[in-house]
């Protein structure tokens, strides 16, 4: 059987031992690791294993009830409860691949890596950074509240890749670009993305993306952060026909790109 857990967790690991919830154990091997999102796969040879149903992170909202289960100060299978307190949280510059479930249970230390479940038993995402806001109380590292757990269907796509490829397999469109505020006729700052830079022969310089172009939607979703661009785009397969809306001095113009496939940094 596969199991997921985080790539901080057993990084540097001479040997991995898991315990399960029935009073087995068994020596795990790593299949692979995705230092990107922060994930591992392991395996282990054991019968009669049941994996976890994984819930839709498109259904989870603010205000649902989950449970968090860990290995807190080695007191294992414990669990805690809360909500959900935010969704898709980008910009934390914590792994390159971000849209977190921010949740108020309780995580504690040596709770990376377990499973944080919706009330009917499904896998709601992998705990896997506590956020201290920089707080530090001697060795401790106090929880103020705010923890952040990896989407299940992020977990799922990484297990699925290096189960079968070896490897995860990301969507690439060759350009760069930068934040770029602006204010609206109602008098709201908003953000747009100008292209600051192409890859040479990349699909978007292919497609016709220019330097200077301000990316307005693709797949007809308005673009408004380029960190949740850069992560929708890399969750795409290689292949994908891209819509992609551009304003190019004040012209609307529309442009269709190849998805292709992102150099696999580790």
């Amino acid at each position: 059987g596969h199991i997921v857990t985080n790539n901080h967790v057993i990084a540097g690991a001479d040997a991995i031992q898991i315990l399960l919830a029935d009073g087995r154990s068994a020596s795990a091997s790593v299949v692979g690791t995705d230092p990107e999102t922060d994930l591992a796969i392991l395996r282990v040879e054991l019968a009669d294993l049941k994996p976890i149903a994984i819930a839709d992170t498109s259904d989870v909202a603010v205000g649902d009830v989950v449970l968090a289960i860990g290995n807190p100060y080695g007191f294992g299978h414990s669990v805690s409860q809360g909500i959900v307190s935010g969704v898709g949280r980008f910009g934390l510059q914590l792994s390159t691949y971000e849209g977190y479930i921010q949740t108020d249970a309780t995580v504690h230390l040596g709770s990376s890596g377990g499973a944080l479940i919706d009330t009917q038993g499904r896998l709601v995402g992998i705990n896997t950074l506590i956020y201290t806001a920089g707080a530090e109380r001697g060795d401790e590292t106090p929880s103020i509240g705010i923890n952040l757990a990896t989407p299940s269907d992020l977990a799922a796509t990484v297990l699925n890749d290096i189960v079968t490829y070896g490897r995860v397999i990301r969507g690439w469109l060759g350009v760069s670009v930068e934040v770029l505020f602006s204010e609206g006729s109602d008098g709201i700052l908003t953000q747009q993305l100008i292209v600051t830079n192409l890859a040479a022969g990349g699909p978007a310089e292919r497609a016709g993306i220019r330097l200077n172009d301000v990316i307005v939607a693709m797949d007809d979703e308005a673009v408004v952060d380029g960190r949740a661009a850069m992560f929708q785009i890399a969750q795409l397969r290689p292949g994908h026909l891209l819509r992609v809306d551009v304003d190019r001095d004040g012209t609307p113009i529309e442009l269709e790109a190849v998805v292709g496939t992102r150099a696999n940094n580790g």
